[in-house]
């Protein structure tokens, strides 16, 4: 039975966009850059107006009675902690046993047998104390030959052994279900209590035996109704046919839900204003994560389906919930997606504009929500967080909204705090916004991350709950278009009078969501691995501190170029599109968001692999990469549409001026299933893994497999130009690169077999009819006297990165060694045939002359004649900023040769190259990302890495 709907989700914010800005009396947005925080690097100090994702209080927040200890925790007083335990310190080792023999409670001695496998570090680059699980994967290399996690342990600074999560998430030569292959990418999940501004240092390690039960970990019992989550702090129960998904939530056996409660979970209210309750999967609940650390189950189904106008295709709008659970803690993490699944995966149905067709079959909603419906003891006074430090006393029915921006330039960021549906303060944004309910015996928290950024949502509070409100105005999701979300509910101490314990788990809490804990390893262990090209190890160096200079400018524009452009709301975090002048947006209801336009998000997270620094994936790459799976990608989901050929592909980047609010965004313009041009989705899944991004590999291999038959079903000549063709061209190799990572990382076995099996088919044609002679020819047929390569632009920032991925991880094969030959080829023809020489040293490689936009090559038997370059192909020339890109490509290729010989060479070239004001003024701009910037820096970071090598410098 559908329960009722809930009492109230948020008419109060319905009511106020209408009135408009006026009705918040809303200060201008705070400037940028003219604070102390504009320097360059910084990322500390929200109240200084500044707005890296990082900014924190300027200094600490003082603690109320002790230092920053370990057992200093999260409610501000060491005295209140030792009364109610409210997150379980965390265990770097096992408390030692006295004289008994080492056992599972011991703190062992180092064990002669335990051989390092790598180091690791986990960075804390906020203002705060953590104390959480940190996660992340790390290389392994092939010679390693680790197949199984058991006799792996990870030990501290110490040598003492600490509690650890190991999960294979891909494994050399095949899929990640053969259990037989040695283990590529390691998931690390660590408990970890790391300072402000500090970092902690452990290393992965073989021994000779298992490592020892850890006494602390989480426990999870299934039975045939649902699942039951003890993480020593907690206990959650979660049942597979409950809308509410979290059934029951107890702290020291006190219930923190209301059982007799029926309003509490995911909610939408549609463009009609129907309430639609959640509808479970006949699926039930799924465990994507399971071990002593971490637990996330995956809820996922549609809401109801009310058929009064508001739908535009007659499919009901889905919801993937991920919740997380660690050892330890009293929270709840939420991922929530909504997803509009209409449309054919074909065409666009809609009015014509001068850009293009509309993917017209949209979705209005008016809220997205999940409720906690509390129990009584939860249920005393309520307090709301606003700016890191602001507290407010506020009625019991209150909230917090990133409303709608305005259609003006002035004002044109409008947060509020509403009580009793009336307006009681107003200012641009709150950066650390959550609500609190503060009960007797226990309190509970609601907040959601990156609301600043993320309007219109919202988090709420009532007499008997707490909501949060992924999307709290109306808005039109496009067609096979979804939202992310993120957000927590935290259970704390009850209500010993005063706000502290609310403002002591304000910054810690959102640091957690915007900057979970990661686990990294070195530059050298990465080579070491060979999952990448070669990354610079030194810390010093001419051409690194060129590069150094660029990547992080880039990278700071960026984040200050959205108050500029605007690009707040389904937009957030996005690139400029490709017109570097248009820079500023005359309203928050429009952007130039250019769909992660050539992937700034590959050159931020390969940055990340560099430094293991958090800012290269917290600030840009990886919230990035979820807007662009999300709202870019086309994707109608569970629904799988004969002659869907889009799905998992995107269906076009965001023409400049586009309405957010409409359904157009990413749906208008300049719509191509080979606009994805994105290299960065395997990086943001190894970097933080999660379901959500796997489930769109799946989906477009799934794609794959219908769209690009085998080639004894469908031979060359019988297929379809712009579906089934297999030229090396931008659109293929982007389909092939996402075939490639549901291969690699797909946990389902057949599904993950089939797309391997479906990329071996492609590579074998690829090998018998383009790359035969080494040389990439473009066409699909035709190239055995002759051919043309697809513009160099596009095989440097596109083609060789799914080359290069494909013949390291299928390293061994003779397709692999077949593919390594091709790329060592095409960079020796790069330094012979694109790249011309100076008169003074016919060796030497002109930075400053004309280069090459397609290689024209001719063969004879089967061998390479030779290539001659074609120095404007499609109406354009080689642009001087993508010199640095293929100087990369060549230095890089040329590590793969038999018998390197072009280095020195390359590397003097790229030295004057970083040093060439012609060639990098294009890539800077003052303004971050745009086209030519995303897609010049592609690479980069290999080839300062690959001439590191051989000329240090």
């Amino acid at each position: 039975m559908i329960p009722p709907p809930p009492r109230r989700l948020f008419p109060a914010l319905l009511a106020l966009a209408a009135v408009g800005p006026g009705a918040c009396s809303l200060a201008p947005p705070p400037s940028l850059g003219t604070a102390p925080d504009s320097a360059r690097g910084d990322t500390a100090g929200a109240p200084d107006g500044d707005v890296a994702l990082a900014d924190g209080p300027d200094a600490p927040p003082a603690d109320s009675v002790a230092p920053p200890d370990a057992s200093d925790l999260p409610d501000g007083s060491d005295a209140a902690d030792a009364a109610d335990a409210e997150q379980l310190p965390v265990d770097t080792s096992v408390a030692p046993d006295s004289a008994a023999p080492c056992d599972a409670s011991d703190t062992c001695p180092p064990d002669p047998a335990l051989t390092l496998v790598a180091p690791l570090t986990v960075r804390n680059d906020t203002d705060f104390d953590r104390v959480e699980v940190a996660y992340s994967a790390i290389p392994i290399p092939a010679a390693a030959a680790l197949t199984a996690v058991a006799a792996l342990v990870v030990t501290d600074a110490t040598g003492a052994t600490v509690p650890s999560q190991l999960t294979p998430l891909a494994r050399w030569g095949g899929t990640v279900s053969d259990e037989a292959a040695p283990i590529a990418w390691l998931e690390v999940a660590l408990p970890v209590a790391v300072a402000p501004r500090a970092s902690a240092t452990f290393a992965l390690r073989r021994a000779s035996a298992p490592p020892p039960a850890d006494p602390a970990a989480l426990t999870v019992v299934e039975d045939p109704a649902g699942l039951t989550i003890d993480t020593g702090a907690a206990v959650f129960r979660l049942e597979h046919a409950a809308p509410e998904v979290i059934t029951a939530w107890t702290v020291a056996g006190d219930p923190i839900l209301d059982p007799a409660a029926s309003d509490s979970g995911p909610r939408a209210v549609d463009g009609a204003g129907n309430v639609l309750t959640a509808l479970p999967s006949a699926q039930g609940l799924t465990l994507e994560r399971s071990g002593p650390l971490l637990v996330t189950v995956h809820a996922h189904g549609h809401f109801s389906h009310i058929t009064s106008g508001a739908l535009a295709c007659g499919h009901p709008l889905a919801y993937s919930a991920r919740l997380t659970f660690e050892r330890g803690g009293r929270d709840a993490l939420i991922a929530l997606d909504v997803r509009n699944e209409c449309g054919d995966g074909y065409g666009p149905v809609g009015p014509s504009d001068d850009a293009g067709e509309f993917w017209g079959r949209t979705y209005a909603v008016r809220e997205v929500t999940w409720r906690l419906a509390l129990a009584p003891a939860v249920t005393g006074r309520t307090v709301a967080a606003l700016d890191l430090g602001q507290l407010r006393a506020v009625a019991d029915e209150a909230v917090v909204a990133q409303l709608h921006g305005s259609a003006t330039a002035a004002g044109w960021r409008r947060a509020a705090v509403l009580e009793g549906g009336v307006t009681t303060h107003s200012d641009a944004a709150f950066d650390a916004p959550l609500v609190a309910r503060l009960g007797p015996s226990h309190s509970v928290a609601a907040t959601l991350p990156w609301m600043r950024f993320r309007e219109p949502q919202a988090v709420g509070a009532d007499a008997t709950g707490l909501t949060l409100a992924f999307v709290s105005e109306p808005v039109v999701i496009g067609e096979a278009q979804a939202r992310w979300g993120v957000g927590a509910f935290r259970a704390f101490g009850g209500d010993v009078g005063g706000d502290a314990p609310v403002a002591a788990l304000q910054g810690p809490l959102r640091a957690r969501l915007e900057r979970g804990l990661l686990v990294s390893t070195d530059a050298t262990t990465i080579n070491a691995a060979g999952v990448r090209p070669r990354l610079p190890e030194r810390a010093t160096g001419a051409r690194l501190a060129r590069y150094r200079d660029h990547i992080e400018a880039l990278h700071d524009d960026s984040v200050a170029s959205w108050a500029t452009a605007k690009r707040y709301g389904a937009a957030w975090p996005d690139t400029h599109e490709r017109d570097p002048w248009q820079v500023t947006s005359d309203s928050a209801e429009r952007s130039f968001a250019g769909s992660n336009y050539w992937s700034a998000s590959a050159s931020e997270l390969a940055e990340y692999l560099r430094t293991g620094e958090p800012r290269w994936v917290w600030d840009l790459g990886y919230p990035l990469e979820l807007t662009f799976l999300n709202a870019v990608v086309y994707n109608v989901g569970t629904r799988h549409p004969g002659g869907d050929v889009r799905s998992g592909f995107h269906a076009g980047y965001h023409s400049a001026n586009t309405n957010q609010r409409t359904g157009e965004l990413y749906r208008r313009g300049w719509n191509s299933d080979d606009y994805l041009y994105d290299q960065g989705s395997d990086e943001a899944y190894l970097v933080r893994p999660t379901g959500a991004i796997l489930e769109v590999f799946e989906k477009a291999c799934q794609t794959a497999l219908s769209r690009y038959p085998t080639a004894a079903t469908l031979p060359e000549g019988s297929r379809d130009a712009y579906v089934s063709a297999r030229p090396i061209s931008r659109g293929t190799v982007q389909h092939w690169n996402m075939l490639l990572y549901a291969a690699m990382f797909s946990r389902d076995p057949d599904l993950s077999q089939r797309c391997e099996a479906r990329l071996h088919d492609v590579v074998d044609e690829l090998l018998s009819d383009n790359l035969f002679a080494g040389v990439a020819c473009r066409p699909e047929t035709g190239n055995a006297s002759r051919c043309d390569t697809q513009q160099t632009f596009m095989y440097s920032a596109l083609t060789v990165g799914f080359l290069d991925l494909y013949q390291r991880h299928w390293d061994g094969s003779d397709r692999a060694a077949g593919v390594r030959d091709a790329i060592a080829t095409m960079a020796d023809q790069y330094y012979v045939t694109m790249m011309p020489k100076r008169g003074d040293d016919p060796d030497a490689i002109d930075v400053a002359g004309i280069w090459a936009k397609v290689l024209r090559c001719s063969f004879s038997g089967g061998a390479l004649d030779g290539c001659v370059g074609l120095a404007e192909a499609f109406g354009e020339p080689a642009y001087a900023e993508e010199r640095l890109m293929h100087l990369s490509v060549l230095l890089a290729g040329d590590a793969l040769a038999p018998t390197p010989g072009r280095c020195a060479l390359g590397a003097a070239a790229l030295t004057r190259a970083w040093e060439s004001p012609a060639i990098t003024h294009w890539i800077d701009l003052g303004i971050g990302y745009w086209k030519g910037a995303s897609q010049s820096m592609q690479n980069t970071v290999y080839g300062v890495g690959a001439a590191e090598a051989c000329d240090p410098d």
